[in-house]
C-alpha cells in the first residue's frame, strides 16, 4: 500500500461484484484475517472494491476462499445437495480413497468424500475469479497465487506437522510466469511475501526471511521448518525440519495424547467416530498412532517409501546419521530465528483463552471448552514441556 498499491482482503462475493455494482455502492469490509497480532485496518486496507480504484492504480487483492470449511463440522445435507445443484453431480463416498491412517466408519468416508467436493467446488470458485478479472480487461496483467493456509482438515493433518498438514497447493500464474511448469523445490508460506514484493518492484525488508521465488538470483531452500503450539485452549509444542526426502518432527509434549482435548475438533464427527472404534478395539496400528496415550519425542520419516508417515525411523540404528543431521538443522534454524521453544506462561494462557477480541478462540462460553482449560492447567504441572532446545 505504500508503494501505491490498492490493497483489498475481501470474500469471493465481494471481489465477484461487477464494476456497475461497486461503482454504484464502493465500499467494502475486511474478510477473515486471523493474523495473531495487533494491527490497523484502516492503515492496511482500502475500503473501497478495487475495480473502483484511479486508472493506472495496480492493485493487491487476497481473496478469501472457504474451501474444506464449506463442509462444516458435521455430515450435513446442505453441503452435497450444493455440489449438486452448482457442479451436477457429488462424490461417493469410497473407502479405496481414504489414506491408510483413517478407518472406513460411515462418518469418516462421507466427510471424506464430502471434503474432495469442496475441493471441486474450489476450482469452480477459481475460475469465477478469473472470468470477472478478464471482464475487467485485468486478467492479462495480474500475477495470481494459489494456495492454502493448511492441509486437510482432518483428524491427523490440520494443527500437525505432517506433510497432511503442512503440504499445501501452491500454483502461480500471470505474466512472466511460464505456464505449465511444475517445481519440485521446496518453498515456505513465508516466500510469498517477498515473491509478491518482488512482482510489485518493492525492496524486501532486510528483516525477512521471505525469499522471492520468481526472481533471477533466486536459490532453493535445503529445507523447509514448520512449527505448532497453542491452538485455541490446546497447549502443545511441535518443530519439524524436513529436506526433499526425510521429516524430523520434535514433540515437546511426550508424555501427552497428539490428540489432547480440543472443542474446536472433538465436536466433529470424523474425531468422534475415530475415538470410538479406538476405544472398542477396532482401529489398526496405523489408525490406531494418532489416538495414543504418549508419542515419541522424535520422529522421522523417509517421505520417499512412507508418504503417510506411519513408520517413525527415529530409534533405527542405520538412520542415525540423518536423524543426528535434521535434529541439528532443526536446533539451528530455531537458533537463527529466536525460537523460544516454551509455552505461554500460565498467566498469559489465561488472558488469551478468555479474550473476546475477534481474532481469539471460539466458543470459549463453552462448558467443554472450560473444563479443557482446566486439564491444560492441570497438566502444566503434572505433564509438563520436556526441553525443547
Amino acid at each position: 500500500r505504500e508503494a501505491g498499491y490498492h490493497t483489498n482482503n475481501l470474500t469471493l462475493d465481494a471481489f465477484l461484484r461487477s464494476k456497475a455494482d461497486a461503482d454504484k455502492s464502493p465500499a467494502t469490509t475486511v474478510a477473515k484475517t486471523d493474523y495473531n497480532f495487533e494491527w490497523n485496518e484502516a492503515e492496511t486496507y482500502d475500503n473501497t472494491h478495487w475495480d473502483t480504484r484511479p486508472n493506472g492504480k495496480p492493485f493487491f487483492v487476497q481473496v478469501q476462499l472457504n474451501g474444506g470449511k464449506y463442509r462444516g463440522h458435521g455430515i450435513a445435507k446442505q453441503w452435497p445437495e450444493t455440489v449438486e445443484r452448482v457442479l451436477g453431480s457429488r462424490t461417493q463416498a469410497d473407502p479405496s480413497q481414504l489414506p491408510p491412517y483413517l478407518a472406513p466408519a460411515p462418518e469418516v468416508l462421507e466427510d471424506w468424500a464430502q471434503y474432495l467436493d469442496t475441493v471441486r467446488y474450489t476450482d469452480w470458485e477459481l475460475g469465477r475469479i478469473l472470468e470477472r478479472l478478464k471482464a475487467s480487461d485485468e486478467l492479462n496483467r495480474t500475477v495470481i497465487f494459489f494456495m492454502t493456509d493448511h492441509g486437510v482438515s482432518h483428524i491427523r493433518n490440520k494443527q500437525f506437522l505432517y506433510d497432511g498438514g503442512t503440504h499445501v497447493p501452491l500454483i502461480v500464474s500471470g505474466p512472466g510466469i511460464q505456464p505449465g511448469q511444475i517445481r519440485k523445490d521446496l518453498v515456505e508460506h513465508i516466500d510469498l511475501g517477498a515473491s509478491s514484493l518482488g512482482i510489485a518492484g518493492v525492496p524486501k525488508p532486510a528483516g525477512m526471511h521471505s525469499q522471492d521465488i520468481l526472481s533471477k538470483d533466486y536459490k532453493p531452500r535445503d529445507y523447509v521448518y514448520a512449527a505448532r503450539d497453542r491452538a485455541d485452549e490446546t497447549v502443545d509444542l511441535i518443530r519439524s525440519v524436513r529436506d526433499t526426502r526425510w521429516k524430523y518432527i520434535f514433540n515437546g509434549y511426550p508424555n501427552r495424547p497428539y490428540l489432547q482435548p480440543n472443542n474446536y475438533k472433538d465436536n466433529k464427527p470424523i474425531v468422534q467416530a475415530m475415538r470410538r472404534l479406538y476405544a472398542e478395539g477396532k482401529l489398526n496400528q496405523d489408525q490406531s498412532l494418532i489416538l495414543a496415550d504418549t508419542r515419541p519425542a522424535e520422529e522421522l520419516y523417509d517421505t520417499n517409501s512412507d508418504p503417510f508417515e506411519l513408520h517413525n525411523l527415529a530409534a533405527a540404528p542405520q538412520h542415525q546419521s540423518e536423524l543426528k543431521r535434521l535434529r541439528s538443522e532443526l536446533r539451528a534454524w530455531q537458533l537463527r530465528t529466536n525460537d523460544p521453544a516454551e509455552p505461554e506462561s500460565e498467566e498469559v494462557y489465561r488472558l488469551e483463552i478468555e479474550s473476546k477480541h475477534a481474532e481469539a478462540g471460539k466458543n470459549t462460553e463453552d462448558k467443554q471448552y472450560q473444563d479443557n482449560v482446566q486439564l491444560m492447567l492441570r497438566w502444566m504441572r503434572e505433564k509438563p514441556l520436556v526441553g525443547a532446545k
